[in-house]
């Protein structure tokens, strides 16, 4: 039963579906328009999630990366390189055609998170599943909806799965949600500093 749960917990709150659900609702929330939807839509999954995307499915089809589901230190380091530049190119392409600052900040915020994951990276592997869940909560109770918030309650169980299901230890589960969650008030809090938002 409990070993069910980790495992249907941990596809759940995957990286892969919680950041660009995440990406979906700050767009909803935060285009006026169904012209902006589309075109911020294609730049943030055209720019920051295709590259990391073809990354991943290349890794694996020539056998560099042996399961997509569980990727060890050597396997992400080449993803951190590929998804920082990715999210970054993708945030100045939004800063470059005006799109909504909320939603600049929040792209801003992902790629400062994914490069300070690669450097932690270099020492130890850390929960990319706290860390997302951490970063989503975080992110869209400051551009959204305060109510958000309310989701950094699931990373003591996201944490617990990945560690039940001996994908992380303890520290790494916490650091993702650390690096997570202050890289995130950083960016917003000094993005509010410089009056970007």
């Amino acid at each position: 039963m409990k070993k069910g749960s980790a495992i249907i917990l941990s596809r759940i709150v995957s990286p892969y579906i919680i950041v660009p659900l995440t990406a979906l609702i700050s767009i909803l929330t935060n285009s006026p328009t169904s012209a902006e939807v589309i075109v911020w839509t294609a730049v943030i999954f055209g720019l920051a999630f295709f590259p990391p995307a073809i990354d991943l499915i290349a890794g694996y089809r020539y056998k560099r990366i042996p399961d997509l589901l569980l990727l060890d230190k050597a396997d992400r380091r080449e993803l951190y390189v590929v998804t920082t530049i990715s999210i970054t190119l993708s945030t100045v392409v939004l800063t470059g055609i005006d799109a909504a600052p909320k939603v600049i900040v929040m792209s801003a915020a992902g790629a400062l998170i994914c490069a300070v994951l690669g450097i932690v990276n270099q020492f130890t592997k850390v929960s990319l599943h706290t860390a997302t869940i951490t970063w989503s909560a975080t992110m869209l109770g400051f551009a959204v909806n305060g109510i958000f918030f309310l989701a950094l309650t699931l990373v003591p169980i996201v944490g617990w799965a990945r560690i039940f299901r001996e994908r992380h230890t303890l520290i790494q589960v916490v650091l993702g949600a650390l690096i997570a969650f202050g890289t995130s008030a950083l960016v917003w809090w000094g993005a509010q500093i410089l009056a970007l938002i």
